[in-house]
């Protein structure tokens, strides 16, 4: 195919954003400042807003698209504002400006957000922003913990430091054409009736597509490591070990079930875990369970659904352990997920 017969990029603009939202996706719409902190904050994560310059004419609009662990967003302040969380809790933030400019600032470094270039927020930095006027963009935002899980399936290893995105999202990239396609999926997906089969599998098939498009298209501190990936198998031991947890993910268990099982030592399966995953198998299994409860209380099959139900449910018969264990993971008490996914829409 000749270079003149290629399919023109789509046009990515205010008008293709309002295409793309429609009236259901509305949860934000205001101009008093408190309200729209506290509203856009119970969403994004906590932080501080602030307007510049006399008599602003705040006016702040969030269409929103949540599917699981990644979310597609356009918001807008129409006012000169500063965005202050400190640091992102447990996203990574993809801005795609489709008009205006806004300074973006992490950990010291400062660049420029416009129209045709973007970048990504990472939740180990610390992030600031000031969003001029007519500053319009489209939000996606994916959870660490599915950016680390899709980089320990790829490597066979969880990441052994956080991992920052680097530089800009150009327009016409291969991230960038990726972006937008997910986003097109991500519109279908949400059609799905909530809580069924197949809006749970469009989910995690949307996340992890995004993931993976990051990690193997954008440069990040840990690009290098898949070019000179490790090349050795994991043994089959470690596959039956996992399969094993994922099986009883509900019920107590021991290692020494899980060794028994494989027909290895405690050590050696202790050993094997800690090469490829950076963890112990007991830490693997919670790990896999915290997910769970998660996705749980993220889509609730009815309003009678509880955290302690969905805790036991997940074999965390402690609730104060499961509630601390569940912040830290995710930075939000269970009870603040299960609340936003049971608000009306």
């Amino acid at each position: 195919m000749s270079p003149s017969s290629l399919p023109a990029m789509p046009r990515f603009d205010q008008d293709h954003l309002g295409g793309v939202f429609g009236s259901e996706h509305r949860l934000v719409d205001t101009r008093d400042v408190e309200e729209a902190q506290a509203l856009t904050g119970s969403v994004l994560g906590h932080h501080q807003l602030r307007t510049i310059g006399p008599a602003p004419s705040l006016h702040v609009t969030l269409d929103r698209i949540s599917l699981g662990e990644i979310s597609f967003n356009r918001l807008r302040w129409q006012a000169h504002i500063t965005l202050d969380p400190g640091r992102l809790p447990g996203y990574y933030l993809i801005s795609l400006p489709t008009g205006g400019k806004a300074r973006v600032c992490q950990d010291g470094l400062e660049n420029y957000s416009v129209r045709g270039s973007s970048g990504i927020g990472n939740p180990s930095q610390s992030f600031f922003l000031e969003a001029h006027k007519d500053f319009d963009q489209l939000l996606i935002t994916i959870s660490r913990n599915c950016i680390e899980r899709t980089w320990t399936a790829m490597t066979g290893r969880a990441p052994k430091e956080p991992i920052i995105f680097e530089g800009p999202i150009q327009t016409g990239s291969p991230a960038w054409w990726s972006c937008l396609g997910l986003l097109q999926q991500g519109v279908r997906a949400a059609q799905l009736p909530p809580g069924s089969q197949a809006r749970t599998f469009g989910e995690q098939c949307l996340a992890q597509g995004m993931a993976t498009a990051l990690l193997t298209l954008h440069p990040h501190c840990l690009a290098s490591s898949l070019v000179n990936a490790d090349p050795r198998w994991a043994p089959g031991y470690l596959h039956r070990a996992e399969a094993f947890l994922k099986a009883h993910l509900h019920e107590p268990l021991e290692i020494e079930d899980v060794s028994r099982h494989c027909g290895v030592s405690k050590r050696t399966l202790f050993a094997t875990f800690k090469e490829h995953h950076g963890m112990g198998p007991m830490r693997w299994l919670k790990e896999r369970r915290l997910e769970a409860a998660r996705m749980a209380l993220s889509t609730p099959t009815s309003n009678r659904t509880t955290v302690c139900g969905v805790a036991m449910a997940h074999g965390f018969l402690n609730q104060g352990d499961f509630a601390r264990a569940y912040q830290d993971r995710f930075q939000e008490l269970p009870s603040e997920t299960l609340r936003l996914a049971l608000r009306p829409r």
